[in-house]
């Protein structure tokens, strides 16, 4: 054999006998980069940039996003990242937005941001400047920051160029790190904004039918003519395009998270966003509904077009049977063999209540009862309401009212002692109602005087003068006769008469007959009427209706609404004077237009 030929084959041989080393494969984790890496704002002004989170080695673990040094950085500058948690596919490209606030206040100088991700056990961060100035120079931003735009469709962002202190130059605007598939342009490509101002221009992306799915992070590159320092004539934005692979749609709430109050009905708007091309019916659903929470869609379905979203109004309603908590719920959308989801968190809460309280008078008599009355709102139909009532020697007791289908309740107490009063209600609520308390009210109790006393027994007291009154004149009455009749002469018998003589009448000549005619009665003397004391009722006016009511009364006898005891001054009416007199036969007294006594039913003289 040739030399050569076995030199060959022994390589060969030697090659042939290695151990084959595995291909290399990407280490299984994710990085952190954020673009673009310096924005400029003015004091006041807000800025954004976009964090890119791209896994390797199939990641696909959800990553936190934070400011590492927020604590160093002044009060007035904020940071907010939307969403706050990103979850990248397997080896590809997830995103959030980082909104920068200042306010006038914040100092101007360069800041240092450190973004860091979280996720996995894992942690990577990157470093962005942030230039907070008052000097002449320009920013440039983009809305929306980021859009989905399937393949063969195009979505328009608006670019705004504004100037800082007396910055007016020419802006020229580019597009920097534009994949293959996708072109752009803008209208125009060259602001000038006044000094002080903003000019704006149109940034059109097309996506065409070669470009491959992913997540892009486009920068916007503006750039001015001169007039600055070199530092100062370049200022970046950006945009993110989300290419989908396949045709779909994308479901909309305008809120992760949403607060219901039981019984208050909230209605949100859902949009259904086409991609890539996407135009179907989507059947609209709510699920992991809470228990007593009630739902409805509509329309339902829906059908999004490439060119215009479609929108729902979900409506929700959390019953009186929910039990308040937080709950996450999802709204899914199913068309053409495609489910989507979107989640969000509801807050259901109980009604938040309120009482008020008030008292019809704010001092009493002790003995008089103190008219209280309030209102639940909103209306808690049989709602048991404490009313807690404070002595004036600090001690407290508990009386419950009930409210009515309109949230009112009343309650009337008499006190037992002399001195200032407390009253004040509570309500515990319920599952559905939140508990509340009124303010506390005061009233004074004070010991009533001798002319209230005359004044409020002043029917006994007359109808006692009148008892006494008619046994008095019974009594003179009576003892007038008595000493009348032993004034009276006794009787005087007539005297004896002889036997009539024997009269021998002849038939011849009968005797003539006689006829007794008894003597006409003397004339009966008239009787004068004697006049008694009148009886005098006292009334007042309802504090309702006015209507005219014994002075006694508890309730109105019109409109029955509970009556204060003490009368005040102007619900005072005329007192009920009824004329009377005495009895001509018993000396009862009676009412002067009686035709006949009440007590021995004798008639009386007109």
């Amino acid at each position: 054999m040739h030399r050569r030929s076995v030199v060959s084959l022994f390589v060969l041989l030697m090659v042939t006998s290695l151990p084959v080393v595995p291909q290399a494969t990407a280490a299984w984790g994710f990085d952190v980069t954020v673009q673009p890496s310096r924005q400029t704002i003015a004091p006041g002004m807000p800025t954004a940039f976009t964090v890119l989170v791209s896994s390797t080695g199939g990641f696909n673990v959800p990553v936190k996003l934070q400011v590492e040094n927020q604590a160093s950085l002044p009060s007035s500058i904020s940071a907010v990242f939307t969403p706050g948690t990103v979850t990248p596919p397997a080896d590809g490209l997830g995103y959030a937005i980082l909104v920068i606030s200042t306010t006038t206040s914040t100092p101007t100088k360069l800041y240092s941001l450190t973004i860091s991700g979280t996720g996995g056990g894992l942690t990577d961060s990157a470093t962005v400047t942030l230039e907070v100035t008052t000097k002449s120079t320009f920013t440039v931003s983009a809305s929306p920051f980021s859009q989905v735009i399937g393949l063969k469709f195009s979505k328009q962002f608006a670019v705004t160029v504004t100037s800082l202190g007396q910055f007016s130059s020419s802006v020229s605007l580019t597009l920097e790190q534009v994949p293959y598939g996708v072109s752009y342009s803008f209208n125009p490509a060259y602001v000038t904004p006044p000094p002080g101002s903003s000019a704006y221009s149109t940034l059109d992306i097309s996506v065409g039918a070669e470009a491959s799915p992913n997540v892009y992070a486009l920068i916007i590159r503006a750039s001015a003519d001169g007039g600055l320092a070199t530092s100062d004539r370049v200022h970046y934005s950006f945009v993110v395009i989300d290419v989908p692979k396949t045709t779909e749609f994308e479901i909309k709430v305008p809120s992760t998270t949403q607060t219901i109050m039981i019984g208050q009905p909230v209605s949100l708007k859902v949009e259904i966003t086409s991609i890539g091309g996407f135009s179907a019916d989507v059947d609209l659903d709510l699920r992991r509904v809470p228990s007593g929470l009630t739902y409805s869609f509509d329309p339902t379905p829906v059908k999004p077009r490439p060119d215009s979203p479609a929108t729902s109004t979900l409506r929700l309603t959390a019953t009186t049977t929910a039990t308040p908590g937080d709950y996450e719920t999802d709204v899914t959308g199913t068309g053409q063999g495609v489910t989507k989801t979107s989640t969000m968190r509801l807050s259901i809460q109980p009604v938040t209540t309120q009482l008020s309280l008030k008292l019809a008078l704010t001092s009493i008599r002790r003995g008089d009862a103190i008219p209280v009355s309030g209102q639940i709102s909103p209306a808690v139909s049989g709602a048991n309401i404490d009313l807690i009532y404070t002595r004036p020697d600090g001690t407290e007791f508990t009386r419950t009212a009930t409210a009515t289908s309109n949230g009112a309740f009343s309650d009337q107490y008499t006190p037992d002692n002399v001195g200032q009063w407390k009253v004040r209600a509570e309500y515990d609520g319920d599952s559905a109602h939140k508990s509340s308390k009124s303010s506390v009210l005061e009233f004074q109790v004070a010991e009533k005087t001798f002319l209230e006393l005359i004044q409020e027994n002043a029917l006994w007291i007359v109808l006692a003068i009148v008892v006494v009154a008619a046994l008095g004149a019974g009594v003179y009455m009576t003892r007038g006769r008595r000493g009348e009749e032993r004034r009276r002469p006794p009787p005087v018998a007539p005297p004896p008469t002889a036997a009539p003589p024997t009269v021998w009448v002849t038939p011849a000549r009968p005797a003539a007959e006689v006829v007794e005619v008894p003597a006409p009665a003397p004339p009966r003397p008239r009787v004068e009427r004697r006049e008694a004391p009148p009886l005098i009722l006292s009334r007042k006016k309802c504090f309702n209706c006015g209507e005219v009511i014994s002075a006694q009364a508890k309730f109105c006898d019109k409109c029955r609404a509970p009556q204060p005891d003490k009368v005040e001054k102007k619900y005072e009416a005329p007192s009920l004077i009824i004329p009377r007199v005495y009895c001509v036969n018993c000396g009862e007294v009676i009412s002067a237009q009686a035709k006949f006594c009440d007590k021995c039913r004798a008639p009386q003289p007109v």
